[in-house]
């Protein structure tokens, strides 16, 4: 709850400073960052797993309102890894604010092995394509620093190898 109030509080000061500064110029500069997340994953309800995942990015601002770039998602966790891929393109509606919202489309493929405890090996690949999309803003601390909220839905289709 704390997290939620905090977000809610940076927002609105941020809303209410953004009629008082200029227009941001993003053309031909990089857009640098990523997410990385921890957490136990929890099977009914019996704690299971640790799974760490990190998801680098970069991308370039072609115009003053759309970054293209990559992603290389990649987890860890204590019986599998997963490497990954993804290109997006990332449209912020035009305002003269510090608050840009945007929409992004991305897609690419990742590669999962899993280990098994029998053969002490890992044994299993699964490939995957991914599809996804995200809605959220950008609230610009500066002309260039940012922190993004967003909401992401993805869509993957995966096939499994057995050696």
């Amino acid at each position: 709850m704390r997290i939620v109030l905090a977000t809610l509080f940076c927002a609105s000061f941020f809303l209410a400073q953004a009629q008082e500064r200029d227009s941001i110029i993003l053309k031909n500069r990089w857009l640098v960052g990523g997410n990385a997340k921890l957490f136990v994953e929890s099977i009914s309800g019996q704690t299971g797993r640790l799974i760490i995942e990190i998801d680098p990015q970069a991308g370039y601002f072609f115009t003053n309102w759309l970054a293209v770039g990559v992603r290389m998602p990649l987890s860890f966790t204590s019986d599998a890894y997963r490497i990954g891929t993804s290109v997006f393109a990332r449209y912020y509606l035009p305002t003269k604010s510090y608050v840009k919202p945007f929409a992004e489309l991305n897609g690419g493929a990742s590669w999962r092995r899993i280990y098994d405890t029998q053969t002490e090996a890992y044994d299993d690949l699964e490939n995957c394509w991914l599809l996804g999309s995200q809605l959220g803003a950008a609230f610009f601390f500066n002309p260039k620093v940012s922190i993004d909220f967003y909401l992401y839905s993805t869509c993957q289709q995966c096939q499994q190898e057995y050696n």
